[in-house]
């Protein structure tokens, strides 16, 4: 695959200043390198459905995910933003797409359950280590799952929750914890209702929100949170709109912002916040400013500066490549530059100096978003 890089040369000029006085002279000040910014390269691989995990060293792994035939793939790549080029890892034990990858607290990224071979959900764990670049089988999941989620505890441990099984008896209700001491995943309290394609975030208590989600078929189910001192569960308040396909982001003072997704009840581009602060238990959901136009698939990102950078998905028309920006303070959205390439099924990264990687969804394309700038920086395949 070609592909052509812009690059931009921003050249800083330096100003000599007179010596003291009293001094013979003055050296001149030299005038530093010109630092050359590379647009990033295009992916190696066109993905969709795939993961990325900003690594502890800044790098970003990309893994598994869709290929352009649709088939589930069992390769990697790592982004490093100081060349902004795409390297090859080692292949994946087994091909993932619909999976989890989750950063453990030894810099190790765990890998859970997804789509295989035959398009079926998996039970298959893998694990990758960024010191040698290699992936390693580790226990398998108690259930095959894919369209779930996997959120690392206060602990350690990393809490894995429902999806869809092998069979099409809809959403499970089934929970797991992986603990990488040992390398095995064992099952804990089912919740009480059955989540797929739902939302699962930390919060400051230790404990995870997890938010609505599907049933093919099946009532959308209420939201859920789980003590993992007890592993015990329980729902909370009832939402506005219960939703599935969303995006979730926690915001200050542990409230947490549902953004999109598919569901009945208000329309999809009204957007809800729940706040923990009036029922430390069980929360109490609200409104907040309705984005401009409805959308699934999408990616959200908190930002340096505490607004929401809300990213392409699926909308009325299909794919968009629109964007847009959520400002906390003011409850406003307000519309961004639009990204090159419509997508769904994409990831966004916040990287280590605040900009976003946008990756894949149909697409080898790459794009970084920068918020000081509102600008994109696009690969050209």
């Amino acid at each position: 695959m070609t592909y052509r890089l812009k690059t931009v040369v921003m050249l800083v000029a330096l100003t000599a200043v007179a010596a003291a006085c009293g001094t013979e002279g003055s050296e001149e000040t030299p005038i530093p390198t010109p630092v050359i910014v590379t647009s990033p390269a295009p992916l190696l691989t066109a993905r969709q459905f795939h993961s990325a995990t900003l690594l502890n060293d800044g790098r970003v792994l990309v893994a598994g995910g869709l290929s352009e035939k649709f088939d589930s793939l069992d390769t990697a790549e790592l982004y490093d933003s100081g060349t902004g080029k795409w390297s090859a890892s080692g292949p994946m034990v087994q091909p993932h797409a619909d999976h989890t990858a989750t950063l453990l607290q030894d810099g190790r990224v765990l890998v859970t359950g997804g789509r295989g071979t035959n398009l079926g959900a998996s039970a298959d764990s893998e694990i990758f280590d960024p010191a040698t670049g290699t992936w390693s089988r580790t226990g398998n999941l108690a259930a095959p799952r894919r369209n779930h989620t996997a959120t690392s505890l206060q602990d350690g441990r990393v809490l894995i929750v429902g999806g869809y099984g092998r069979t099409a008896d809809g959403s499970l209700a089934s929970a797991e914890i992986f603990d990488p001491a040992n390398g095995i995943s064992s099952p804990t309290t089912s919740m009480r209702g059955g989540h797929a394609d739902n939302g699962a975030v930390l919060l400051k208590d230790g404990r995870v929100l997890v938010v609505s989600g599907s049933g093919e078929g099946q009532p959308l189910s209420p939201s859920e949170i789980f003590n993992p001192i007890t592993e015990e569960w329980s729902t909370t308040n009832q939402m506005i709109r219960r939703t599935s396909h969303m995006a979730v982001e926690v915001l200050e003072n542990d409230r947490v912002l549902v953004v999109g997704g598919l569901g009945m009840g208000l329309g999809p581009t009204r957007v809800q916040i729940w706040d923990a602060q009036t029922d430390t238990q069980k929360g109490t959901w609200t409104e907040t400013g309705s984005m401009a136009e409805p959308r699934t698939l999408h990616t959200t990102n908190l930002l340096v500066d505490g607004r929401v950078l809300v990213l392409g998905g699926t909308g009325a028309a299909g794919n968009t490549g629109s964007v847009e920006l959520y400002d906390p303070a003011t409850g406003v959205w307000s519309p961004a530059a639009k990204m090159s390439v419509s997508r769904s099924g994409h990831t966004s990264t916040r990287l280590q100096d605040g900009r976003v990687l946008v990756v894949g969804g149909e697409s080898s394309n790459t794009e970084i978003f920068d918020p000081m700038t509102g600008a994109w920086e696009t690969s050209i395949p």
